[in-house]
């Protein structure tokens, strides 16, 4: 069973039923199970190879490795928890979207910038998408004034 050994105990630690143990690495085995090709993860604490399991079926292990890499190549450009290296915080793509009986789309684009620029406006819902494309919808009408 091949094994991947950190060069330092994790601060992440694993829990067992006599609580928790430092994680010294991970074990890697493929499995052959109900016809379908497995890679089983688990945790080498210091009590040996944990009893927890990641489960990670043949077809999914190109788009693991690739996220894998992705967050490797962020680590090393300096990318930590979503804020490139040296730039803002984090960056962000908000949409605002309405629909506008009009006209024209010049009309329609017009009503709309009226409607988002005046202060009694109830158009406080925004479509937040992160870097990673994960998006949620934020809601700012109890939050802005």
């Amino acid at each position: 069973m091949p094994e991947i050994k950190y060069a330092r105990p994790t601060e992440c630690q694993s829990l067992g039923r006599n609580g928790y143990c430092a994680t010294l690495g991970l074990a890697v085995s493929l499995i052959h199970s109900n016809h379908v090709d497995e890679v089983h993860f688990e945790p080498i604490t210091t009590r040996g190879v944990g009893r927890a399991r990641i489960v990670v079926s043949m077809d999914a292990l190109p788009a693991l490795i690739s996220c894998l890499q992705s967050i490797d190549a962020k680590s090393r450009s300096g990318e930590t928890a979503g804020k490139p290296a040296g730039g803002p915080a984090s960056s962000y793509q908000v949409d605002w979207r309405i629909d506008i009986d009009a006209d024209s789309s010049m009309e329609a684009a017009a009503k709309a910038l009226t409607i988002q620029r005046d202060p009694e406006s109830i158009a406080t819902e925004f479509l937040v998408t992160d870097q990673n494309g994960l998006s949620e919808v934020v809601d700012l009408s109890e939050v802005v004034p």
